[in-house]
């Protein structure tokens, strides 16, 4: 069997190393150094995570004690010995017992049993004794890697040591020949002995890297199952071409039977290259039985050089197939499988056929082919992350054989950066009892956990089945615990259980010298069945209903379970529990407990068949005939630690509910219902409003009961809800888009009257360029009954989509409001001025277009009616085009009628200007009544809220009234515009025309101007009055002019006196009127004297 034995790159270099210890002390010391680096690579790993397997308590094997660094767990295998099961593990830097010999790796085997729960293991004895060398050479068992690899038959061991080596002198030289040794056992007395083919111990001195003095014999080892022989490889033979070996055991070890395939690879399978070394043939070996031969599928990782990278040219990476040539008893190339190209974006590192496994994973009879590449990466966002190649071998007698390349290769890869996933690949027979075998795959150096609590190694467990290994999404893993690192270096290869029955998983972590055993779970097919008894009539009420405190319609339901064991165990015939747990899809139904979800738990034994009869309820009153389901799940009751329901089981189910109808037919499908209906529209719906169309829907069966009746609305346009008028009819939007009415059960004359509001979505208003006037719908009354007359129960409706809308014209006032004519003025014809300021003066008539509606107007025209001239000569002269807001449009003018005497240099005469003499006299003064000429455009679209805006520059020509001598007659200079929409959304009918006319009035000589004065220039003027005399009263009291003279009297000369002191003069004057408050004397004024003078004209007595 094939055998996984390496867990990194580590082993890689350690192996490739030992290869050159022939070139030099450099290179013995930079393998001193992989050696010292592979110490330091721990594995302690314990499982989280698996399927059918027992991971809580697994059985841990480890050395007996005070024993570490044994690297124990580095490979593994098993074999039986007096009726008893042994776990072989190998631990290739273990201490031999021999006092001499260091480090020489060793050979334990551990008891599988119930009985070593403390994971006994103990090792088994190997001769060392010297194997045939002369005196001048050696051979040494120190540091040889005995464990390397490891193989049994399940009675015969092989166990190997690759880098066992021979000491000789040669020309005072000492050189090393890693040549490798095998050492084989068998039953009963497991006595080993060493062989090595590529050692001839009487020509050592004729050996070195050139033949087989490197070859790192048994550096992969598989049993070969058909042959009962053992492949062994050794990459180091032929200047590291490599050699396969396949060994016939026999008791005596000179008389094994021996055959390989030497040195003659490049002569086979037409593989030539440019090189001749360095292809490490051998690396990895299993069995392969391949077009009905027994054979070695044999690995080549490496490729020689880039060049070769052509298919079919290069010698590697690939595998080949070996089989026995009868001509001269060696092996031969029968067949080379090789990746391809584009599956790796360096396939020279991928290291494709690092490891090795067959088995029937698709269970046709073929045995199929996975290749491990752990140094794969996907892309440059990663790693080593790994991957596995899967090749199936498909062909038949008639048909010729072949190994096919899986899809899309590899579909299966690693998560991580360096989990070198693939590093380990393992055939675990069937474990979970289907008929296809399993694989096991090992990425050793995935991370698991972070900081203090982190571990490394993951196991994943591929399930094979009818379609081949399962993929990503359906594999089961092993991770390891906290602070265990590498889990997944090694995997036995199809394990018998411990019990005895099926197959069992060991998983090696030789960084820790530790192994776990994982027993695996019985299997069991669940077999259960959901039946209802009768139907169900939702016209009886049968059953209590205490929620509806009356009677409601009920049905039996029948559920049955029973189990049987796939990979039987125990013999034991336990009793286990499930729980078929109910629901129901529909709220209408229920269970006894009154809730949609009902648990039931059954507990059998194997193969007894357990029956519950359950009361499935409905809710009073159901007219809707539709499909009701009930849903079923299976499990374990509880947690069963040794027993798991197989995956192939069914534990879903649905059962859709029977129900009675009536009508003469067995089934709903077979009434005859004669369903018509008829609408009226109500309401149009307006464009762009909120009013919504209203349809009016009368619905009647005139035949058996129509079932699950629904009347569904198809359109182009997608309508929204707006209301429904009737409670018992619900509708909705469906899946499709449209709109469904469910009006349940009709019966016999059943009639149903409702009416349904529509209201289109925003989808509706982009292609009202291209919409009908109307919408378009399919009306249909459908059933799950037969309709007798299909065609009444489907109508066709055209709704009209009415538009209200229209252009408002909008006229502004005109620039002058009036002008003054005085005839005595002097003004030039048109002909004879020079400039347009000569005419006269300028008028300007400006006209808007604005669309207030909610949508776009297409087009619309406009036609101007000019005063162009009185009688032949010019009345209002057009200066230039006319002016419009930036709005896609054409104009049409007539000849002559924008400046033709060109008064105005930068005289706009752009767009189109057809020359046209169109002219219409209107009725003015007398018989000299003005001429008008048409000025036509059209407007492209008008969007919604869009204002255009046209104006007209021109000048009133005074020479025309004063030589013709019109007097006061001529009050105004009119122009007047017609509007007309000429295309609507939808192609609705337009509105009709709008006008409107600006005025620009003329006022004469010795003649008041008929205009009035503005009101607001009175409060101006008043309120500027007012405020240049409160400037002026200011200003004035500002001057003193307000203030009053007057008379001088003692008591006002003091007052103004006293006001006029400073505080110095006030206290000067305090101090005077002390000193004379005896001689008060009358205050001198300017009024004294005419005082005293007036005195004499009056006399004054004392009464």
């Amino acid at each position: 069997m094939p055998l996984c034995h390496r867990s990194s790159g580590v082993q890689l270099l350690v192996a490739m190393a030992w290869f050159h210890l022939t070139r030099g002390r450099e290179t013995r010391a930079h393998v001193a150094c992989v050696v010292v680096m592979l110490a330091t690579w721990w594995l302690v790993a314990m499982p989280v995570e698996a399927g059918n397997l027992q991971v809580e308590n697994p059985l841990v094997l480890q050395p007996p004690s005070n024993q570490k660094n044994l690297h124990f767990g580095f490979s593994l295998s098993h074999y039986t010995s007096n009726n008893q099961r042994w776990l072989l593990v190998g631990a290739p830097k273990s201490n031999a017992s021999e006092p001499d010999v260091k480090h020489s790796g060793g050979l334990y085997k551990c008891l599988l049993s119930e009985s070593n729960e403390a994971g006994v293991c103990e090792e088994m004895l190997i001769n060392f004794a010297n194997q045939n060398s002369p005196p001048w050479a050696k051979s040494n068992n120190t540091d040889q890697g005995l464990g390397f690899s490891l193989a049994s038959d399940g009675e015969a061991i092989v166990v190997c040591a690759p880098q066992w080596y021979a000491e000789r002198k040669k020309f005072n030289e000492r050189n090393y020949l890693p040549v490798g040794m095998c050492f084989a056992a068998k039953s009963p007395t497991y006595e080993f002995k060493g062989f090595s083919p590529p050692f001839d111990g009487q020509n050592v001195r004729s050996m070195s890297y050139l033949n087989t003095g490197s070859c790192q014999f048994g550096i992969s080892a598989a049993h070969l199952k058909a042959q009962n022989t053992f492949a062994l490889g050794a990459p180091g033979c032929w200047t590291w071409r490599g050699d396969t070996w396949e060994v016939g055991l026999a008791p005596d070890s000179d008389k094994h039977d021996l055959r390989h395939l030497g040195k003659q690879i490049l002569q086979d399978g037409n593989m030539n290259t440019k090189w001749e070394n360095s292809y490490y043939l051998g690396y990895s070996v299993a069995s392969f039985k391949f077009a009905g031969k027994n054979g070695i599928v044999s690995s080549i990782p490496r490729i020689t050089d880039e060049s070769d990278l052509t298919e079919g040219e290069a010698l590697g990476p690939s595998i080949v197939v070996l089989t026995q040539n009868s001509d001269n008893n060696t092996l031969k190339v029968s067949l080379r499988i090789s990746p391809s190209k584009v599956n790796v974006d360096d396939i020279r590192f991928a290291f494709f056929g690092y490891s090795l496994a067959t088995l029937d994973m698709n269970g046709d009879g073929l045995e199929d082919l996975v290749v491990g590449a752990p140094f794969y990466n996907s892309s440059k966002d990663f790693y080593d992350q790994g991957a596995i190649f899967i090749y199936m071998q498909i062909g038949s007698e008639y048909d010729p054989y072949k190994m096919e390349e899986e899809d899309n290769a590899p579909q299966r890869k690693g998560s991580e950066s360096f989990s070198r996933f693939g590093s380990c690949l393992a055939a675990i027979g069937d474990l979970d009892g289907d008929g296809y075998e399993d694989l096991a795959v090992g990425a050793p150096f995935m991370t698991v956990g972070s900081d203090e609590d982190a571990g490394t190694g993951v196991v994943y467990i591929y399930m094979g089945s009818e379609e081949g290994l399962g993929k990503d999404d359906t594999r089961q893993m092993i991770k390891a615990a906290p602070k265990q690192f590498g889990f997944g270096s090694s995997i036995a290869q199809q394990l018998p259980s411990i019990e005895g029955q099926g197959y069992d998983l060991a998983i090696g972590a030789y960084g820790s010298d530790t192994v776990l055993v994982f027993k695996s779970k019985e299997v069991v097919d669940v077999i259960w069945s959901m039946t209802f008894i009768g139907k169900i009539d939702f016209s009886k009420d049968e059953c209590i209903c205490e929620q509806f405190l009356r009677l409601c319609p009920c049905i039996d339901l029948e559920v049955c379970l029973m189990y049987h064991k796939k990979n039987v165990k125990y013999e034991d015939n336990i009793k286990l529990g499930f729980n078929i747990t109910l629901s129901t899809v529909n709220d209408e139904l229920f269970f006894s407990n009154e809730k949609t979800e009902l648990q039931e738990k059954f507990e059998v034994e194997e193969d007894e068949n357990k029956c519950k009869i359950l009361s499935v309820l409905a809710k009073p009153g159901i007219e809707e005939i539709r499909s009701f389901t009930i849903m079923g799940h299976v499990n374990f009751s509880k947690e069963e630690k040794r027993v798991i329901i197989d995956r192939h089981s069914v534990i879903r189910k649905s059962e859709d509910l029977p129900i009675t109808i009536h009508c003469n037919a067995s089934d709903i499908s077979g009434c005859q219902s004669d369903v018509i209906f008829q609408y009226d529209i109500l309401d149009n719906y307006v464009l762009m409003s909120s009013q919504s169309m209203k349809i009016h829907f009368k619905v009647k069966n005139q035949g058996e009961t129509a079932y699950d009746s629904k009347l569904n609305i198809r359109s182009n346009d997608v309508f929204k809800i707006n209301n429904v008028e009737n409670d018992e009819v619900a509708c909705e939007e469906n899946i499709k888009k449209e709109i469904e009415c469910k009006l349940g059960r009709l019966d016999n004359n059943a009639k149903v009257y409702f009416n349904l509001s529509l209201i289109p979505t925003q989808e509706f208003l982009s292609s009202l360029d291209t919409h009908a006037p109307f919408f378009n719908m399919t009306a249909e009354v459908t059933t799950l009954s037969a309709l007798s007359n299909p065609d009444t129960a489907i109508k066709q409706i055209k709704a009209p989509i009415d538009v209200q809308g229209s252009l408002q014209l909008i006229k502004q006032p005109s620039q002058p409001g009036f002008v003054y004519f005085n005839s005595s003025s002097y003004y030039k014809s048109a002909k004879e001025a020079k400039s347009e300021e000569e005419i006269g003066p300028d008028i300007k008539h400006t006209y808007k277009i604005l669309n207030a509606n909610k949508f776009s107007i297409y087009e619309a025209d406009l036609t101007v009616h000019w005063p162009h001239t009185i009688d032949g000569k010019y009345f209002l002269y057009l200066m230039e085009n006319l002016s419009v807001s930036e709005m896609n449009h054409t104009c049409h003018y007539p000849s002559g009628l924008v400046d033709p005497f060109n008064l105005k240099d930068d005289t706009q005469k752009q767009g189109s200007q057809t020359h046209e003499e169109k002219t219409s006299a209107l009725i003015g003064i007398g018989d000299k009544s003005p001429e008008y000429k048409e000025i036509t455009c059209s407007f492209g679209e008008i969007p919604a809220g869009e204002e255009v805006t046209v104006s007209l520059k021109s000048r009133l020509v005074f020479r025309t009234l004063k030589e013709l001598e019109l007097g006061t007659s001529v009050k105004n200079a009119s122009s007047f515009v017609d509007l007309q929409i000429t295309k609507m959304p939808l192609n609705h009918d337009p509105p009709p025309p709008s006008s409107s006319t600006i005025n620009t009035k003329i006022s004469y000589q010795n003649e008041n101007p008929d205009a009035v004065v503005p009101v607001w220039l009175y409060i101006v003027s008043t309120l500027g009055g007012l405020l240049l005399l409160g400037i002026i009263v200011v200003i004035l009291w500002k001057c003193g002019f307000f203030k009053r003279n007057r008379a001088q009297t003692p008591d006002n000369v003091a007052k103004n006196e006293e006001e006029h002191l400073t505080e110095e003069g006030k206290m000067e004057q305090v101090m005077e009127q002390e000193e004379e408050q005896e001689d008060i004397k009358t205050p001198v004024s300017p009024m004294l004297k005419e005082t005293e003078s007036a005195a004499a004209d009056f006399e004054f007595h004392r009464a």
